[in-house]
Order: C-alpha cells, then structure tokens, then sequence
C-alpha cells in the first residue's frame, strides 16, 4: 500500500517532502504518470535519459511517446505488482524530469 509521508521540521530549510503523484493502475498493479513538454528537445532528452537508466538497472517501464506528451507506466513483471524497485524507478523517473527541465532552460 502507498501512502504519503509527511515530514514537518523545525529549522527554515528550504527543504519540502516530494509528493507522490504517480498514479496507482490496476491489471495488473501499476504505476503511471504522464509527463507534458513544451519542445521536442525537452521531449527526446527526457526519453533518453529513461532509456539510460532502463539500461543500467535492467528494469523497464512501459512508455508510450507522443509529442508532446510522454506515459509511462511501471511494476515487477516477476511479481505481477508494484515492488520497491518500481517506486526507485518512479523517483528517478521524476528526478529526470526536473534534471531535463532544468538544463533545457539553461539552454535558453
């Protein structure tokens, strides 16, 4: 079961919890989420870097690419549901988005 943590601290950091906001699926059990982008070198390095990533830890997400939007959806094959390794996957996964959004508008 995925739930949202909370984490209040007492020192003005500028440090704020994330929140979850993939998407729970069913049949089977899964994670998703749709990403939006404004030009097609934001859009074709956001796919790269998933695919890098897929690459290195062997785990694969279903991602449906058309500009400009981009699904992707995750869970253990092995296991037929959402594991641990697929919650890494969705945070690296939003990780790459801000890294992308971020670099792109360096480059403007």
């Amino acid at each position: 079961m995925l739930t949202e943590l909370s984490v209040t601290l007492s020192v003005g950091t500028p440090i704020t919890p994330r929140k979850f906001d993939w998407e729970k699926m069913t049949d089977p059990e899964r994670l998703g989420k749709s990403f939006e982008f404004k030009d097609h070198h934001e859009y074709r390095s956001f796919l790269s870097e998933i695919m890098n990533y897929e690459s290195q830890t062997g785990h694969y997400g279903k991602i449906i690419a058309n500009f400009p939007s981009v699904h992707v959806e995750v869970y253990t094959h092995d296991v037929n549901g959402i594991t641990d390794l697929d919650l890494e996957y969705t945070a690296e996964v939003d990780d790459i988005r801000r890294d992308v959004a971020y670099y792109v508008e360096e480059d403007e």
